[in-house]
């Protein structure tokens, strides 16, 4: 449903369950620019339970770092509030980096209220590199020990192609059945492990692949190639 709509109906609601006068309060907020991930701006607070995604209060982008929303609100009532980008790991913060203090508003006719959010709490992440090296590696040492087994698979195939071939009379059918179970098998690996190449090498910085190739040129690198990703980027490649 469309949100202005949802905005009425939820204006209309007020209507029916109080006895007082709702009016719609225009907010229009400043935001700092740019935001590379392009998030939605919300307003959460005491009218909606502090919920900081709430879908209902999302604004509405009027242009570059701008937003506005029309609040249904009852008037002569005070509301707090504050701007989020979502969730509160993304909620505005005070210029010395501090948590903002709640903003304010006595509900009016025809208010108008232009805010500056200054800047935004960013998410802390403890060891990205470190991290996700570790998730890269650990898929590796499960690839790995899936070798054994495969290699087991790929044997039991061998042995009924070379019996197969040991008969008195060959079945060139059976031949063609073998080769596409060993393809299989192989191919299944591959896929796993040409799969996380790519999941690892799409999320390199030009930074990381120059450092990882450089690091693959050398000869202890050759000995064990995939491991030397999670090398580079934990850091303790040399």
């Amino acid at each position: 449903m469309d949100k202005r709509i949802t905005l009425l109906l939820f204006t209309g609601l007020l209507c029916l369950t109080s006895a007082g006068q709702v009016t719609g309060v225009i907010l229009r907020v400043n935001v700092p620019q740019p935001d590379t991930l392009n998030r939605p701006v919300y307003i959460a607070g005491n009218f909606n339970h502090w919920y900081a995604g709430d879908s209902l209060f999302k604004m509405d982008k009027m242009g570059d770092g701008i937003y506005q929303l029309v609040l249904p609100v009852y008037k002569g009532k005070i509301y707090e509030y504050k701007y989020t980008r979502g969730n509160w790991d993304r909620v505005e913060l005070a210029l010395n980096d501090s948590n903002a203090k709640n903003r304010r508003l006595l509900a009016t006719e025809n208010l108008f209220i232009n805010d500056t959010v200054i800047k935004w709490k960013a998410p802390v992440i403890k060891n990205e590199p470190a991290a996700r090296a570790a998730a890269i590696n650990a898929r590796l040492d499960t690839l790995k020990a899936q070798l054994p087994e495969k290699m087991e698979q790929v044997n039991r195939v061998l042995k009924r192609y070379m019996m197969n071939m040991l008969s008195s009379q060959p079945k060139k059918s059976l031949h063609r059945k073998l080769d596409r179970k060993a393809a299989r098998e192989v191919g299944k690996l591959y896929i796993k492990i040409t799969g996380l190449v790519w999941d690892v090498m799409t999320a390199l910085s030009p930074e990381e692949k120059q450092k990882l190739r450089d690091f693959l040129s050398k000869p202890d690198a050759q000995k064990d190639f995939m491991k030397a990703f999670g090398k580079v980027l934990d850091g303790s490649a040399g």
